[in-house]
């Protein structure tokens, strides 16, 4: 009984062996599962408790515990410290889904349309067509800016632009807030598991537009990174994340159930609202009306801080 016990108990601790080792072999992608991943090790270490193998609970215990305090703070409730300034209310929604019959664009622009925002990041969209849509959907005043080298790239604003702008990895234009010019910039960065290098480039290219920039800005879309992965990270050192500021919990927003993948839920976070010191977040969360996507649309507001009537919408 004895021998048979720390047999087992061995077993567990060769399984945390080579579950540490692939963690190192593949941090990376291992990185993006951080939340499964802390679940998993609280279970195993539940289990060998519930065993009697002290040591490999004891050891499962302390990666559960490394692994949770990576995701405690998304369940921390706080009040966000909010300056004084006007509300403006921005939506990221990525479109793209598979199989095709299950494509909703004008269902997909009526969701987009009852949330009411002031700005749309879309991405993996067909631009000039899902715009057509979401002008014909309650969107029909608002501004757009389309750009020939980035045809699955839209954003479309209720405020005035001024300028416009087609970067290497996105897309960018400066439109007029209460008097202030204000960046936004469409972010799509290439999937790390299709081309490592572009990946690697895109976020490159992404922290170094974002952090010599003045104006305020806002940043938003599809990272193809969750918060745990060394990208986002930098990203959240010359950005504040709006989710971090105002939201909760992990808000996975990859995959839908219109994906195959999705059929347990999302699983991953990987769209993202940023923006700089220019602003503050009062609220974030996902929506969870996917209509015709593959990701579930992110909605934040924002105080543009010192702007217009405290509290009111922005002009």
């Amino acid at each position: 009984m004895i021998r048979s016990r720390r047999f087992r108990e061995v077993a567990a601790l060769a399984v945390l062996g080579l579950g540490l080792a692939g963690f190192w072999t593949w941090n990376f992608y291992v990185r993006q599962v951080t939340p499964q991943l802390a679940l998993f090790c609280a279970a195993a270490f539940l289990l060998c408790v519930i065993s009697r193998l002290y040591v490999a609970g004891a050891a499962w215990g302390l990666a559960a515990i490394i692994g949770l305090s990576a995701i405690a703070s998304d369940f921390l409730p706080g009040v966000p410290t909010l300056r004084p300034g006007c509300i403006v209310s921005v939506v990221t929604f990525n479109k793209l889904i598979e199989p095709p019959q299950y494509v909703d664009d004008v269902g997909a622009a009526r969701m987009l349309a009852g949330l009411k925002p002031d700005i749309i990041f879309a991405q993996k969209v067909s631009a000039a067509s899902f715009r057509d849509d979401l002008r014909a959907n309650g969107f029909g005043e608002y501004h757009d800016l389309l750009a020939p080298t980035k045809p699955d790239l839209l954003i479309m604003s209720r405020f005035p632009m001024v300028r416009r702008e087609d970067t290497g990895n996105g897309i960018a234009f400066d439109v007029l807030v209460e008097g202030q010019e204000v960046t936004l910039k469409n972010m799509y960065a290439t999937r790390p598991n299709h081309d490592w290098a572009a990946y690697v480039a895109d976020h490159a290219r992404i922290h170094d537009e974002v952090a010599r920039h003045q104006n305020p800005l806002i940043l938003a879309g599809d990272a193809n990174a969750t918060e745990f992965t060394p990208q986002i990270r930098t990203l959240s050192e010359v950005l504040e994340d709006a989710w971090d500021e105002a939201g909760f919990g992990l808000g996975f927003t990859w995959p839908t159930h219109y994906r195959r993948l999705g059929m347990i839920g999302p699983w991953l976070r990987i769209d993202y609202i940023f923006h700089n010191r220019a602003f503050d977040a009062v609220s974030a969360r996902r929506i969870d009306d996917a209509t015709g996507a593959g990701h579930f649309p992110v909605l934040a507001k924002l105080v543009l801080v010192g702007a217009g009537k405290p509290g009111a919408p922005c002009e």
